[in-house]
């Protein structure tokens, strides 16, 4: 069975169109950090960093207009 975690997402900067999140402690063990929104064209980039914090994790993924 699969954990999942509950937990506040709080909109620290916006640069253009680029927001920048704060995930918070939580619920169900998320991991703290820092998730960044980039906006390419047709493009959407989501990077998610323990940072703040130890900084051993990075997430990458993009979405893409079809």
């Amino acid at each position: 069975m699969r954990e999942h975690c509950r937990g506040t997402i709080t909109l620290t900067e916006v640069e253009e169109t680029r927001p920048t999140f704060a995930l918070g402690r939580n619920e169900g063990g998320c991991v703290p950090g820092t998730i960044v929104l980039t906006l390419e064209g047709d493009s959407l980039t989501y990077t998610r960093r323990d940072a703040p914090g130890l900084d051993l994790m990075s997430q990458t993924g993009t979405l893409n207009k079809e």
